[in-house]
């Protein structure tokens, strides 16, 4: 039963730490996916308000936030939004790549997710409306407005519908133009508009009276530019140029076609030339800004190293002063002890002298005292153990005497002071004829040291 219990805890812990595992990589996967979306609203921003440079930064920011390992729906947003800034600088080499690149993500990861599908093909509609190639955009722009009904994107339905208008007007198909125009007016009435779209619906209106009163729209198209000239993006004023060149073909103007073909092409390489000129001198700024920034980046970086080296060595000459002061303060110590000690041994060395001065003058006198105990005495017995006994008092007072007379009073030469002694027997018998041989040359310090080894 307890076995039972054991496995089902274990059971249980192993859940809950697959639970929290999942649940906090989830948790790190919404806060990734939290960012790129709010990178991709940046740039859906800044390409609102025409700061293209600024949004393709971040468009491609986003690309680089997702990654291209898995498929995401942010991806092909981003590759969309680049493909849109880059028709609206009518630059549709680079348009077409993005858009396949967001098409090719769908494929690789074979993605059926129609919403980005809407927009990669709203935005190949539009680089067809660029190209001339009406029949095909219609195709798609119409796909993309049907698809819009997947989602909640009102500004995109506009758009979308719009360009559907403005491309039915530009082939004369009013009817269908007059059925979205009229789909059109009901979606906006509930919506706010911005300016730039108010303006982009009007040409749609110039296009679809183009094909009803071709003499009437040109005054139309005067006055219009005369009124809403400030208001006036690049779209809007490329389709109005459009508009122009149209009016000059249904003319058969050779010469007008040709002048307002020349005006409308070039108006759309002056786009396309600024935006890069632009672009290149904002690349050439953050360049040099770039540069300014790792120069100062550097020399912080060179100051702090400084800062740590000055730091660094004045650490060492902190320690270097402390270990001399602590090798002054030991030397100090050292001379200040032996010093003590010199005199504790000089004193030592000056009471040993006086003691043993005092001895050899005490035994001086009883010396004297037994020298005077012999002449009371004139048996032989008592003269001989006197003059032993004054030999022995003789060899003590040698000892005192040449310790006190010597500097260093713990060492004694015994060659001297058997000498000594034996001079002194020699002096104290009668008989002349003994001779001694002292060939000693040892010191009694020594003599100590050799009979301590030999006891050990």
């Amino acid at each position: 039963m307890k076995k039972n219990n054991f496995f089902i805890f274990l059971t249980l812990v192993i859940i809950i730490f697959s639970v929290n595992n999942g649940y906090s990589q989830d948790t790190e996967y919404e806060n990734s996916n939290s960012s790129c979306q709010t990178l991709l609203e940046h740039a859906k921003k800044y390409h609102r308000e025409a700061l293209f440079s600024k949004a393709i930064e971040n468009y491609i920011n986003v690309k680089e936030c997702v990654g291209n390992e898995t498929y995401s729906a942010l991806y092909v947003e981003a590759c969309v939004g680049l493909g849109n800034i880059y028709n609206d600088i009518y630059d549709t080499y680079e348009a077409v790549n993005q858009f396949k690149e967001g098409i090719n993500h769908q494929i690789i990861f074979k993605a059926n997710d129609p919403i980005p599908q809407m927009y990669v093909r709203d935005g190949l509609g539009k680089t067809l409306i660029n190209e001339g190639k009406f029949e095909q955009a219609i195709t798609l722009i119409d796909l993309s407005v049907k698809m819009s009904s997947l989602v909640d994107d009102k500004q995109f339905k506009i758009e979308s519908l719009n360009n559907l208008i403005y491309l039915l007007a530009l082939k004369d198909n009013l009817k269908d133009a007059n059925e979205h125009l009229l789909a059109l007016e009901n979606l906006t009435q509930d919506t706010d508009v911005s300016k730039k779209m108010e303006t982009l619906i009007e040409v749609s209106k110039l296009g679809i009276e183009l094909s009803k009163d071709l003499n009437g729209v040109k005054s139309e198209i005067v006055n219009f530019e005369r009124d809403n000239s400030h208001d006036f993006n690049t779209t809007a004023k490329e389709r109005i140029l459009r508009l122009k060149h149209q009016i000059d073909l249904r003319e058969s103007d050779k010469n007008k076609c040709i002048e307002s073909y020349n005006i409308w092409d070039n108006f759309r390489d002056s786009i396309q030339i600024d935006f890069y000129k632009n672009l290149k001198d904002s690349l050439q700024l953050r360049s040099q800004k770039r540069v300014v920034d790792e120069e100062l980046h550097r020399l912080r970086i060179q100051e702090r190293l400084n800062q740590t080296e000055v730091s660094y060595k004045n650490k060492n000459i902190l320690y270097l002063i402390i270990l001399l002061l602590a090798l002054i303060a030991i030397i100090v110590f050292i001379y200040y002890f032996f010093n003590r000690l010199k005199k504790q041994k000089a004193t030592i060395e000056s009471l040993q002298k006086e003691l043993h001065h005092r001895v050899k003058n005490n035994l001086s006198i009883i010396d004297t005292f037994i020298e005077v105990a012999k002449e009371e005495f004139n048996e032989i017995r008592f003269t001989t153990k006197l003059s032993e006994l004054q030999n022995r008092i003789d060899s003590i007072n040698e000892v005192h005497q040449q310790l006190y007379l010597k500097e260093d009073i713990t060492n004694l030469n015994l060659k001297k002071y058997i000498d000594k002694l034996s001079n002194n027997i020699t002096a104290s018998f009668s008989n002349h004829e003994i001779e001694i041989a002292n060939k000693t040359s040892i010191t009694v310090s020594q003599l100590r040291q050799i009979s301590l080894s030999v006891l050990g």
